[in-house]
């Protein structure tokens, strides 16, 4: 019986132990669930790094002065690479590049247009994997087209969109931006009064979300 009663309680300390460690263990790999659910998974967090790739059409809601003639309410395509750094879940910072194209005279002119610059983001969390984003930029800007050589000014962007992730890695997005860029006045354009030259469009993107 005595035998017996310390093979009982060896067995007890046994599976308390074994028991204790489980726990342990299942603390442990709920916390690295919980780390990577907000560092990167597909739940409400964020990821420290964004980068966006968007595509989409763009209309230049300002006129479009040239040598030949102008122009208002012409298409183009819009493409925008975006870095984005979020120190929490709430705001961000990065770098924000947009390319347009417009063409018109029936094709045979393309009006090219480029802008870069440092932003600022606001980001919000709904739906546990859906985000809200809003954004501001200012920078570099320069366009050229067939009767002009290129020209260098000051743009500035605003911008709003809604993303979903798909999983801890990549997400889709679309987003709404408004672009001004100006620029000194040509030779040989007659502005109205008050009027400066520049461009200002509105595009409507959508694309892809790397998260890293």
């Amino acid at each position: 019986m005595r035998n017996f009663s310390l093979t009982l309680m060896t067995a007890a300390l046994l599976a308390t132990a074994c028991a204790s460690q489980a726990t342990k263990e299942s603390y442990s790999q709920e916390a690295n669930r919980s780390t990577t659910y907000t560092k990167g998974g597909t739940g409400s967090g964020t990821t420290d790094n964004v980068l966006s790739i968007s595509a989409g059409p763009a209309v230049i809601i300002s006129k479009v002065y040239t040598p030949i003639g102008t122009y208002s309410r012409v298409s183009g395509l819009d493409v925008l690479i975006e870095y984005k750094h979020f120190g929490d879940k709430t705001f961000g910072y990065g770098c924000t590049y947009t390319y347009n194209q417009t063409s018109f005279l029936s094709g045979t002119d393309k009006l090219k247009m480029h802008y870069i610059g440092p932003s600022l983001f606001l980001s919000r969390h709904f739906f546990n994997k859906w985000r809200f984003e809003a954004g501001m930029s200012a920078g570099y800007a320069c366009y050229s087209e067939r009767f002009q050589s290129a020209k260098s000014g000051f743009g500035y962007l605003s911008k709003a969109g809604i993303e979903y992730k798909i999983s801890e890695l990549i997400g889709i997005g679309i987003e709404t931006n408004c672009v001004v860029l100006r620029f000194s006045t040509p030779e040989g354009v007659q502005l109205e009064e008050n009027e400066r030259f520049g461009f200002g469009r509105i595009n409507f993107l959508g694309g892809l979300r790397f998260y890293f």
